[in-house]
């Protein structure tokens, strides 16, 4: 919540970017409850290109499946 996340635009890079720095090798995030919790487009792009940059797993998911992958 570092950039105070917001349904729209979503999940901003800088909430992302401590996990990636410590070496993170799966992200699981969160669309919420109702599926209404964005990834902003600029946040689309850098996981993008930090993935081909590395092998790291990234999730995308309602909460229920985000608790389970994690689980």
């Amino acid at each position: 919540r570092k950039s105070h996340t917001q349904h729209v635009p979503g999940i901003q890079i800088a909430d992302v970017q401590d996990l990636l720095d410590k070496n993170a090798q799966i992200l699981i995030l969160s669309r919420g409850v109702h599926n209404r919790l964005e990834l902003a487009k600029e946040t689309q792009k850098f996981l993008r290109d930090r993935q081909a940059e590395s092998s790291i797993e990234i999730h995308f998911e309602t909460t229920a499946k985000a608790v389970e992958l994690y689980n």
